[in-house]
């Protein structure tokens, strides 16, 4: 045999509950949740973001011109160097640099000589 049930909002109580790793928001019967994981691919976008970042406050701090162009070299752990590796077009396009490889040992990793200057 089965048995109907007819439910409505007067005879339900309906409850949010936030689950770890997901944030939720309702308003007007409107509930939108969003999941806030961290991947792998958006801890390496945050990454890349952090090198940019901080190669633009170098460029800045070296007195460089807004559309200088510049040579990167890196170094850094296994992971960090993996990461520029593997993201250096895009970090190289970002910061405007001509070329972006690892630090060749002996040579010192500081700001040098605008490349127009070195012609």
């Amino acid at each position: 045999m089965v048995r109907r049930s007819n439910f409505s909002k007067k005879t339900c109580l309906i409850d949010t509950a936030q689950i770890e790793g997901y944030e939720s928001v309702n308003d007007n019967g409107i509930t939108v949740v969003l999941d806030t994981n961290l991947t792998p691919e958006l801890l390496e976008e945050g990454f890349v973001r952090e090198i940019i970042s901080k190669i633009q406050t170098m460029r800045k701090e070296a007195d460089f011109e807004v559309m200088d162009k510049i040579r990167v070299t890196y170094e850094g752990s296994e992971k960090a160097e993996a990461v520029f590796e593997k993201n250096s077009t895009l970090i190289g396009g970002e910061v405007l640099a001509t070329e972006c490889k690892t630090k060749t040992y002996g040579r010192a990793c500081r700001p040098c000589k605008r490349v127009e200057d070195q012609r």
